[in-house]
């Protein structure tokens, strides 16, 4: 009997111990919010897919998902009140939300479907009837979750009509949020950013831009949380460059430990590497981004069988590029009578569905050269070179036939504390990116090739702080104080006064100067000296940077250098979320002393990074336009500046990336360098 109720406690005590086990087992939950139909305010047309596409994904995961689809403030908060107190400790949890937020005063807002429309004046009425996201973030992890997970798609331009100069919160985009820890913050867009709905009105997507390109990596098995938000960013910002829109998803990471979605594939020992490397590839399969099908290859690459179908993949994704850039060549070259030409389009575009037919039309050219002049004599023929003549701007502005190499001159000052001069006399330009280049803006192309026909003398710095500070004193020139100073994060940039924005020294570049200050201090300086200063013109810029590496893509450039021995940026030692995590240095905190890094081939400092710097010109909307007579427009409104600062990605750093803003505008990552026109007497080779 005694043995009786000791087998029974056992039992008792075990089933207790199980039920205890399977209370403490941590669970994955998630809140899946989107919102297209807005009662009051703009709808929007794919946050319900994003949502539902999103939910089921995580599903896949094991996360168990609450799916609410436009939904009002009411049952927003009933069912995050539900959500929340499911909680408990050592959990992991997501949030995600598509539709319409707002930042006001520096906190963000996600609006519900009821959301009412408001005037300027209303804004805390507004905020009170939304939902705060770091309201949301203190509820989940007051629950002592191991994982809160914020994902929002919802950085869209504020639906709010502006009225006059006022408008109800800012006008794009979300405010940077500091996670507490255990906590990772996804944006689908940057600080100020808009997050693109769809590409344009033809674009049929299901999803979102960010979301589109969110899905797959959520079901790529022992992808960590971080790879997956690097690699959306990288995704998304070369998606949304294909249209000429600037969109970085920011994230904020303040997660121990590891966190994948999917659990990583564990081979085991003895197994045909092909039975793992079938299943990843059925979800790499629908994937039509570049990096997806490079990562299956490094972890896949033993199969032979799926090897040769990613690298299929792969050559896919990159033959679209090259046979568009074939397709543009052969619409320049397809009516020449130049045999020469067209065996160059055939060297440069060998696998071109127009191959064939180049070859075929140079052979009966030739043939038929040969016989007219075996009949009329070769003195009535035309001869290759002269034929080569009409056509040879076509043919290099197509062909991108390397330039002669640059003539750089002697180093000179035209007066005792005149800047540094360094004399170049160029050769040709491609101004603007050719179509081979994968990245682009809108504003850099049609690319058109150009002869710089006078050397010009540029100095060898940024302008000082201490030579702007002489042209102050000799003058007494009314520098207006405020200034535009940008965080060292993600925040939105704040105007200030010019000593709180921007550090001081004599040999640092000055800043917060606008157009019409560096106009100021050329016409003292050109005064002073005797010769005629102007500010670099955008071609002139962009020769200096791209001369050494004719077109070249931007990441064939930096293969391989150190970026931070020669160029000042957003490296990996600053806070901003869209760093350079490559290099090698730890710099990105501010403006570098002008002679701060390593010199160019040119023997120039910080022509690409460190301040971007006014251009002489006057902006024009495509390079074409800049070169037909723009440049010195008296009542220009927009003024272009180059080069990127330390406040910018690597991806500024391309030759043919291009700014602008108002003649008035100051800030304290914008400088200037100065330039002149030389005669050609005056140029004396190095």
């Amino acid at each position: 009997m005694l043995r009786l109720v000791l087998i029974i406690l056992s039992l008792l005590w075990l089933a207790d111990a199980s039920r205890g086990s399977a209370e403490t087992t941590p669970a994955r939950l998630a809140l899946v919010i989107g919102i297209d139909t807005y009662e009051n305010i703009a709808p929007l047309q794919k946050a319900r897919n994003d949502a539902e596409a999103v939910a089921r994904a995580l599903a896949r995961s094991g996360f168990e998902v609450v799916t609410l689809l436009d939904v009002n403030r009411r049952e927003l908060n009933m069912q995050l009140a539900l959500f929340v107190d499911r909680l408990n400790k050592g959990d992991e949890a997501v949030f995600y939300f598509a539709g319409h937020g707002i930042e006001i005063e520096g906190r963000n807002h996600l609006l519900p479907a009821d959301i009412p429309a408001v005037e300027p004046a209303q804004q805390a009425f507004l905020a009170s009837e939304s939902l705060a996201v770091d309201h949301v973030l203190d509820l989940i992890r007051a629950r002592g979750t191991r994982v809160s997970l914020l994902i929002l798609d919802a950085c869209r331009d504020n639906p709010f009509p502006r009225q006059g100069t006022r408008s109800v919160g800012a006008l794009r985009g979300l405010a940077r949020l500091e996670p507490p820890a255990g906590a990772f913050i996804m944006f689908s867009a940057g600080i100020g950013q808009a997050a693109l709905d769809r590409l344009s009105d033809q674009d049929d997507d299901p999803n979102s831009v960010f979301t589109r390109r969110l899905l797959p990596l959520l079901d790529m098995p022992g992808l960590p949380i971080h790879e997956v938000a690097r690699r959306v960013r990288i995704d998304v910002m070369d998606l949304a460059q294909t249209v000429g829109h600037d969109q970085r998803p920011a994230y904020y990471d303040e997660i121990t430990g590891d966190f994948t979605f999917l659990a990583a594939v564990e081979r085991p020992e003895v197994t045909d590497p092909c039975d793992v490397a079938r299943v990843a590839w059925n979800t790499i399969a629908r994937i039509d981004t570049r990096t997806a099908v490079e990562s299956f290859l490094e972890l896949h690459g033993d199969c032979a069988e799926t090897r040769a179908l990613a690298e299929a993949r792969l050559a896919a994704l990159s033959g679209t590029q090259v046979e568009d850039g074939a397709i543009a060549a052969w619409a320049l070259v397809r009516e020449t009578s130049d045999p020469d030409l067209l065996d160059r389009f055939s060297e440069m575009h060998p696998d071109s569905q127009f191959a064939p037919e180049a070859r075929a039309r140079a052979q009966v050219i030739r043939t038929a050269l040969a016989a007219t002049r075996a009949l009329d004599g070769a003195a009535n023929v035309p001869s290759g070179e002269e034929l080569r003549a009409t056509e040879a701007e076509a043919a290099r502005a197509l062909l991108y036939a390397p330039p002669d190499p640059p003539a750089i001159g002697t180093v000179f000052r035209d007066c005792a504390d005149c800047p540094e001069l360094v004399q170049v006399l160029g050769t040709e330009v491609l101004f603007g990116a050719p179509e081979s280049y994968r990245v682009a803006q809108r504003d850099e192309r049609p690319s058109v090739r150009l002869a710089l026909e006078r050397p010009f003398a540029v100095a060898a710095t940024e302008t000082t702080q201490a030579e702007f500070a002489a042209f102050l004193e000799a003058t007494g020139y009314d520098w207006p104080d405020a200034c535009l100073q940008h965080l060292p994060v993600d925040d939105l940039p704040v105007v200030t006064q010019r000593a709180q924005a921007a550090p001081t020294g004599g040999d640092l570049p000055v800043v917060c100067v606008s157009w019409e200050d560096a106009q100021a201090y050329i016409a003292w300086l050109s005064e002073r000296s005797g010769k005629s200063y102007r500010l670099l013109h955008e071609v002139e810029f962009e020769y200096l940077a791209e001369a050494f590496y004719f077109n070249t893509p931007l990441e064939q450039v930096i293969a391989g250098r150190d970026l931070c021995q020669w160029v000042n940026i957003a490296d990996r030692a600053s806070n901003f979320s869209w760093r350079d995590f490559s290099c090698a240095q730890e710099l990105g905190h501010g403006i570098l002393p002008v002679r701060g890094l390593q010199p160019d081939q040119f023997g120039l400092y910080h022509l690409l990074g460190n301040v971007w710097e006014w251009s002489q010109d006057c902006y024009a909307e495509t390079p074409e336009d800049t070169v037909l007579g723009q440049h010195d427009n008296a009542d220009c409104t927009r003024r272009s500046f180059r080069g990127g600062s330390w406040t910018d990605p690597v991806g500024t750093l391309r030759s043919s990336n291009r700014n602008w803003d108002s003649p008035d505008y100051r800030a304290d990552n914008l400088g200037f360098r100065v330039a002149r026109t030389l005669d050609q007497a005056e140029f004396s080779r190095r």
